[in-house]
């Protein structure tokens, strides 16, 4: 199989160069593509298609496999139903594993399980109760992601890692860092979102979320007490 190289660096020194590298499969050849997102060199016409397709995600081979690492302490299953629709319809994966971990405190692993189970039952998941203690999901989580990584990557298997937590975005880097594919993926909201560099990051929207309640016009002076005559 021919192998087609394409450097973009910046001169600067190696520790300081913020470099991505990706794999991109097209059906003759294998594109190893390094980009620095800080240089300036232009590359050619045929190395531009190149990198379109890497930034717009496009890759001539078929997803088959997606790993989903939801922690269900930190984002609720409102945001369940888009990121189904997403693996389902958009990315098109032929398998989803799902693997959720929370503590007992209310429903917030069934709730995950019964969405998935009312829109797309051939998910196969597993559920990973915690104690009530901090992180604990996030450790939960980092270990079963690096007991399934290495499959992970032989099988190219897209991973989402579904938290803003920390520890977890952390483990993320690693994974990607060690040859997987791997995005972060959390309800968009009112809290800002977590930058990051190295990870691409999903901004699910919540669906079927209680909507708060608008005053009617009005109701706030209906309902102010009366001020008392001095």
């Amino acid at each position: 199989m021919p192998v087609r190289s394409l450097s973009v660096t910046d001169p600067a020194p190696e520790a300081e160069a913020s470099t991505i590298a990706e794999d991109l499969f097209y059906p003759d050849d294998l594109v190893y593509l390094m980009i620095d997102e800080e240089s300036e060199i232009v590359p050619t016409n045929q190395d531009r298609t190149l990198l379109d397709a890497y930034l717009s995600g496009v890759s001539s081979t078929p997803i088959r496999a997606a790993a989903l690492y939801i922690d269900a302490d930190n984002q609720s299953s409102a945001c369940a139903e888009a990121l189904t629709s997403l693996l389902r319809h958009e990315i098109a994966v032929d398998r989803i594993d799902a693997f959720i971990a929370g503590n007992h405190s209310g429903r917030k692993i069934g709730n995950w399980l019964d969405v998935f189970q009312r829109l797309a039952p051939e998910i196969q998941t597993r559920s990973l109760k915690v104690p009530i203690t901090p992180d604990a999901a996030d450790v939960a989580l980092i270990m079963e992601l690096g007991a399934n990584l290495e499959h992970h990557i032989r099988q190219e298997t897209i991973v989402i890692v579904v938290s803003r937590d920390g520890l977890l975005i952390r483990a993320a880097e690693q994974a990607k860092g060690r040859g997987a594919r791997v995005f972060l993926a959390y309800a968009d909201g009112d809290v800002p979102t977590v930058r990051n560099p190295r990870l691409t990051t999903l901004l699910l929207p919540v669906i079927n979320a209680p909507a708060a309640a608008k005053p009617e016009p009005g109701a706030e002076l209906a309902q102010a007490p009366a001020s008392a005559n001095n």
